[in-house]
């Protein structure tokens, strides 16, 4: 026997109206669990690649300070901002034909920036990533000179904004 003869027989043509809305009700639960599950997952991705953001531009603006820090041979205070946010850092350094130089780390508008002897300053830090706090503190030792570096970064996420903290403590190789 084939459907139709069956409802023909029977004197059914379609669904009755509790069926319906038993249908409805279970697509409406289906729905709202998978758009739920898909706000959460965009949510959670744009945390993911902000905080990979944070971690990428601290790692890249650490590196180069540090790199800079370690080829200096004295750490310029009268022309350093030293424990205070924003801080300002000089270095004392050598060019690549071996005359002397400075570099200067700095902020600038919320963007971490180098300044190489006195020339255009070169952004460390990307777009959409904010310093909150830059604080240099030198250390004088008997034998050695050091550098310790705080540094926080900020990115808007959606309607929040999310922040993390680096640190770091150099020491530079020509003291």
């Amino acid at each position: 026997m084939t459907i139709s003869r069956y409802i023909q027989r029977n004197g059914q043509r379609g669904f009755s109206l509790t069926e319906t809305i038993v249908y409805i009700a279970i697509l409406a639960i289906i729905s709202t669990a998978f758009t739920v599950t898909s706000v959460t997952l965009l949510k959670t991705f744009a945390y993911v690649r902000a905080s990979s953001d944070l971690a990428q531009t601290a790692t890249f603006a650490l590196e180069r300070m540090t790199r800079e820090i370690r080829f200096a041979y004295n750490v310029d205070t009268g022309g350093s901002v030293l424990l205070v946010h924003p801080g300002t850092l000089a270095l004392d350094t050598l060019d690549t034909s071996g005359s002397p130089s400075t570099a200067l780390f700095t902020l600038s508008g919320g963007q971490l920036m180098l300044i190489e002897g006195g020339g255009t300053p070169t952004p460390l830090t990307r777009n959409g990533v904010t310093i909150t706090n830059l604080t240099f503190t030198h250390t004088l030792g008997t034998f050695t000179e050091a550098v310790r570096i705080d540094l926080t970064l900020e990115k808007p996420v959606r309607e929040d904004t999310i922040s993390e903290t680096f640190r770091t403590f150099v020491v530079l190789d020509g003291s």
